[in-house]
Order: C-alpha cells, then sequence, then structure tokens
C-alpha cells in the first residue's frame, strides 16, 4: 500500500514538472497577433498590472500577486 503512495507522488511530480516546462514554453512565445511583438508573458503583465490599477473587484487580488512575484528590496538598508 505505502509503495503505491511513493508510485503516485512520483508520478504528479513528474506530471508537474512537465506543466511547468510547457507553461514556461507557452510564456515566452510571442502573443498571436500582437502589433507590438510582446511575448505572453508580458500580455499577461500588462493584464495584470491594469487590473491591479483598475477599480475592479479583483484589483486587490491582482496586486497580490504582483506583490508576490516582485523581488523585495529595502529601501534604505540598515547602518550598523
Amino acid at each position: 500500500m505505502a509503495e503505491g503512495r511513493y508510485q503516485s507522488k512520483s508520478w504528479c511530480r513528474s506530471r508537474s514538472r512537465e506543466f511547468s516546462e510547457v507553461l514556461r514554453t507557452k510564456l515566452a512565445e510571442l502573443r498571436l497577433g500582437d502589433p507590438e511583438g510582446r511575448t505572453n508573458a508580458e500580455a499577461l503583465a500588462i493584464n495584470l498590472i491594469e487590473l491591479g490599477c483598475s477599480q475592479s473587484r479583483n484589483a486587490v487580488a491582482a496586486i497580490d500577486e504582483i506583490i508576490d512575484r516582485t523581488p523585495h528590496r529595502r529601501a534604505n538598508p540598515p547602518v550598523d
């Protein structure tokens, strides 16, 4: 019984890795019909920022996603 459980976890990790690779590939592709020649990742980022700046009830969720995915830096590092 325990052996089957480990096999299914391995299968899920393999599928998850495969899914991530497909996402990375699709994000890097040029957006079809985009006159500016942006990638899918660029188009998604722009849409997320526009949603975050909007009056939509989903604006806060978009802002949370943006904050979670951008590196955080301190404005003024502490002085010793």
